[in-house]
């Protein structure tokens, strides 16, 4: 007799702080709504979400929230006068335990004239069918700009540092934009620890603007899983618009618990 076991599908996906600020919002909640439709997505995990200072709204929030989602956001440095930009995790169940870690100072606020804000991830546990819990972990590195390269490693050696002191659940799952290159040191670091799916040249997780004419592209967004205790079944890079990033796609198969005797 065949058996069911259970399933857990994760898509993380930089919505581009540009598309939300110039008025691509009906856009980006329509493609939003697609891959709900068509994946069913237990977890978004989100980067680059546009919320107001002022009254904290934000359209994308509110348009998972419709669709059935519990939301989080963790708050990084304004990306113009009036709205802040942060990572959002969106669960059809609710966390048993959420945190927000901090990675390290936002430069790219402090060169804007916002000091003192700093880069989180979300670290969230989330309750899977009959088994224990899978870790999501929403991560986003600095650009590696010039001017970040600094902010950019201390980025990545805060997340490798919280991993180390709060090792949780077995099953982990960290995705997001890492904004390096596939064979670069920090996201090569990680990978002698966890599995890792990027995008390819044909099919790259970012394009300059999100234009496919251009030649300018790169393999910045990633998804990491646990070695044990995960069993990857598919991984898509989907078609990124209307952000200038693709939604990467990871379908796990859960192995299915030994219980003991009674």
């Amino acid at each position: 007799m065949q058996v069911n076991r259970p399933e857990f599908r994760v898509i993380f996906w930089n919505v581009w702080s540009e598309c939300q600020l110039t008025g691509r919002i009906d856009a980006l909640c329509n493609r939003l709504g697609r891959l709900i439709d068509e994946y069913q997505p237990d977890v978004f995990g989100l980067n680059e979400v546009v919320v107001n200072r002022t009254t904290g709204a934000s359209a994308i929030l509110a348009f998972l929230a419709s669709q059935g989602y519990e939301t989080h956001f963790t708050a990084q440095g304004p990306e113009v006068p009036g709205f802040v930009i942060g990572c959002a995790l969106a669960s059809r169940r609710t966390p048993s335990r959420i945190g927000e870690p901090v990675l390290g100072p936002d430069n790219g606020a402090a060169r804007r004239g916002f000091d003192g804000y700093t880069i989180r991830a979300i670290d969230a546990d989330i309750p899977v069918e009959g088994g224990e819990d899978v870790r999501v972990i929403v991560n986003h590195w600095a650009h590696l700009i010039p001017q970040n390269w600094w902010a950019h490693w201390q980025h990545a050696r805060g997340l490798s540092r919280h991993l180390e002191a709060n090792p949780g659940p077995s099953r982990v799952v960290i995705g997001g934009d890492f904004n390096e290159l596939k064979s670069m040191p920090a996201i090569r670091s990680l990978s002698r620890s966890y599995n890792r799916a990027t995008g390819t040249f044909r099919q790259p997780t970012w394009r300059w603007a999100g234009q496919r004419r251009r030649l300018l592209r790169a393999n910045y967004d990633n998804v990491l899983w646990s070695r044990d205790g995960l069993n990857l079944h598919a991984f898509s890079v989907l078609p990124s618009m209307p952000s200038d990033h693709a939604p990467l796609l990871a379908h796990f198969r859960l192995p299915l618990l030994t219980r003991g005797k009674v």
